[in-house]
């Protein structure tokens, strides 16, 4: 019971924070092509995919240090 409480609750963040970090991984990537030059036309949707999903682990992994960089001065600070 309690777990079904708890899917209901964190599916929507969850949700949520995949969505942005779709967006800003499509917003990168788009960038990073018309950088070199390259049209989303050019590049198959494999590619373009795979890309895609290279970007949204490096936003993740970004996003994971700044947390837990976060964590360790809060940590820090209530200990001193």
């Amino acid at each position: 019971m309690r777990k079904k409480i708890n899917e209901k609750i964190n599916k929507p963040l969850l949700l949520k924070y995949r969505k942005t970090v779709r967006d800003k991984a499509i917003k990168n990537l788009d960038k990073n092509l018309e950088k070199f030059g390259i049209e989303k036309k050019e590049i198959s949707k494999k590619e373009y995919l795979k890309l895609l999903i290279i970007e949204e682990e490096q936003i993740r992994e970004s996003n994971l240090n700044k947390t837990l960089a976060f964590a360790s001065l809060i940590f820090l600070g209530t200990w001193l």
